[in-house]
């Protein structure tokens, strides 16, 4: 494997889809995941949801233990819990401050705002 490969690999994460041996890898990792009772429901006794969960852990560098807490799927789509995306963004250090909400006076619709 050459240098310029080896840091893409470190760099990006290896994905569980990259090759035979990475997702033969893959599918002796997920046996305890799927069998923990720490998981939320949608893993446990789900081999193909465990991978999908690695393989977004590879590609975004958060542990897949948190990707199962925190993302979450809707009719087949990807989405992230509010409470997760808020810190994420508050802790990012983009901000100076932490983002605040907005109310409408019928508390209809909401905003944020950031500084």
């Amino acid at each position: 494997m050459s240098n310029e490969i080896a840091v893409l690999n470190e760099s990006q994460g290896v994905s569980v889809f990259n090759s035979m041996q990475s997702f033969e890898q893959a599918q002796r990792m997920v046996v305890p995941l799927m069998q923990s009772t720490m998981v939320p429901e949608t893993y446990r006794g789900s081999a193909a949801n465990c991978m999908v969960a690695m393989e977004m852990s590879h590609r975004i560098k958060i542990s897949v233990l948190e990707v199962m807490q925190n993302m979450q799927i809707v009719k087949g789509n990807v989405g992230w819990k509010s409470e997760y995306v808020i810190n994420k963004i508050n802790s990012s250090g983009l901000f100076e401050d932490a983002l605040e909400f907005v109310f409408s006076d019928d508390r209809e619709s909401c905003y944020s705002i950031a500084t």
